[in-house]
């Protein structure tokens, strides 16, 4: 009976260490799937960034409206995947890399309305002149460095927390092996307890029917004993009734 509650909780072991060996397995799973996600973004980041500045310095040269209405359909969804990307990283080093990607954008947002302006007024040279300018260059250099930065910083957080999560997944297993092992031992017992118990229960009902058949014998021979008796008994009297009536 000692070994129930052990593998009770063996088993509750065993089951809390299995459930916390799948939440860690989903954690680990949202985590790589976030850096994926993010160095998707990223690419996509700059490529939205280039097809920007094309749109700007190709309107410049060409002055063909197609151009600004491309660059028009395009800012809304760098400024949309920018907004994502932030809300998927958790360090603070990789949002403000983003912090400053978004403002390098916004200044060069800034220089690209003042080209289209310079487009419109027929002045194509000035325009082209300004999105080829140091000004330009150098944000556009934040602009990436910024990607960069918060890339790298988004790839260190999540391998330093999926190396946690991987610790964790490790001693959850060992713990689930642990607790399969005590339930195998603890079982064994068990049955073999119980197996001792119904030996010594049957031999118990073996001896306790050999000592109901040897009283059973004991109480017919007894009674066999008994009647002899009786009987030797009626002889003598019948012999003594048989002679006193033979004297009379």
């Amino acid at each position: 009976m000692r070994y129930r509650p052990l593998l009770f909780l063996s088993g509750a072991l065993l089951l809390a260490a299995l459930v916390a060996l799948y939440f860690l397995n989903v954690v680990l799973v949202q985590r790589v799937e976030k850096e994926v996600q993010a160095a998707q973004n990223a690419e996509r980041i700059m490529l939205l960034d280039e097809v920007l500045t094309s749109s700007t310095r190709l309107a410049a040269s060409t002055g063909e409206a197609q151009y600004f209405e491309r660059y028009e359909r395009t800012v809304p969804k760098l400024d949309n995947l920018i907004e994502r990307t932030f809300s998927l990283v958790d360090s603070q080093a990789a949002k403000a890399a983003l912090q400053e990607t978004d403002g390098a954008n916004q200044a060069l947002i800034e220089l690209e309305a003042e080209a289209f302006k310079l487009v419109q007024q027929q002045r194509g040279d000035a325009a082209y002149a300004l999105v080829v300018s140091s000004d330009y260059r150098r944000h556009k250099e934040t602009y990436r460095g910024g990607v960069e930065k918060a890339l790298a910083e988004i790839r260190d957080a999540t391998s330093a927390a999926s190396a946690l999560v991987e610790k964790g997944i490790y001693v959850t297993q060992a713990i689930v092996v642990l607790a399969l092992v005590s339930v195998f031992f603890i079982a064994r017992a068990y049955t073999r307890q119980q197996q001792t118990a119904l030996e010594k229960e049957a031999g118990y009902k073996r001896e306790l029917g050999q000592a109901k058949t040897h009283l059973e014998q004991k109480v017919q021979e007894r009674t066999r004993e008994l009647e002899g008796q009786a009987g030797n008994m009626r002889a003598l009297l019948q012999l003594g009734e048989m002679s006193l009536v033979f004297l009379l």
